[in-house]
C-alpha cells in the first residue's frame, strides 16, 4: 500500500495527505456535486454511503489481476422512489468494463439512459489548470448560492 500510495502521488492523482482518497471522501465529495448538479439532489457528503479502499487486502487485488480485472473505488448514483441512493465502494471491474482504460489522471463519468443506454463522457488528462478551473467552478457556486441565500434572507 506505501508503495502505491508513493507512486500516486508522485503522479499528482492523490495529494500529500492521501486518507481523504483512501477512505472515499474525496470521491464522495464529488458525488455529492454531481448529484446536485445533474440529478437536482441535495445531498453531502456525509449522505453518500462510503467504503473506502483500506478494507482491501492486497490478496483481493492480485487475485482481480489475475483474471484480468481491476478494482477500482467508482462512485455512482441513482434515483430510487424514495429520492437519490449514492455510494462510493471498490467494485471488481471484468476485463471488457469500459471503465478499465480510465487510468491515472484520466476522470470518466457514464450515464445509464433510457432511450440511449450507457453514455460515457472520459478527459484523459488532469493537471494545474484543471485543478484551478474545478476550483474556480466551485467558488461561482458558493459565491452562487451565497448571493441567493442573502436574497432570500432580504425577501
Amino acid at each position: 500500500m506505501e508503495e502505491a500510495l508513493s507512486h500516486i502521488q508522485a503522479e499528482g492523482i492523490s495529494e500529500a495527505d492521501s486518507s481523504n482518497d483512501i477512505d472515499g471522501w474525496d470521491a464522495a465529495a464529488k458525488t455529492a456535486i454531481l448529484v446536485k448538479s445533474l440529478m437536482g439532489g441535495a445531498i453531502t457528503p456525509y449522505d453518500v454511503d462510503r467504503t473506502g479502499i483500506q478494507s482491501l487486502s492486497v490478496d483481493q487485488v492480485i487475485s482481480a489481476r489475475k483474471e484480468g480485472q481491476q478494482v477500482r473505488l467508482i462512485a455512482s448514483a441513482k434515483f430510487q422512489d424514495n429520492g437519490i441512493a449514492a455510494k462510493v465502494t471498490p467494485v471488481t471491474l471484468a476485463r471488457n468494463d469500459s471503465l478499465i482504460g480510465c487510468n491515472g489522471t484520466a476522470k470518466t463519468i457514464e450515464f445509464e439512459t433510457d432511450g440511449l443506454g450507457r453514455i460515457q463522457i472520459g478527459k484523459s488528462q488532469s493537471g494545474v489548470n484543471h485543478t484551478a478551473y474545478a476550483l474556480m467552478t466551485d467558488l461561482l457556486e458558493i459565491n452562487r448560492h451565497t448571493h441567493q441565500l442573502r436574497v432570500s434572507r432580504t425577501e
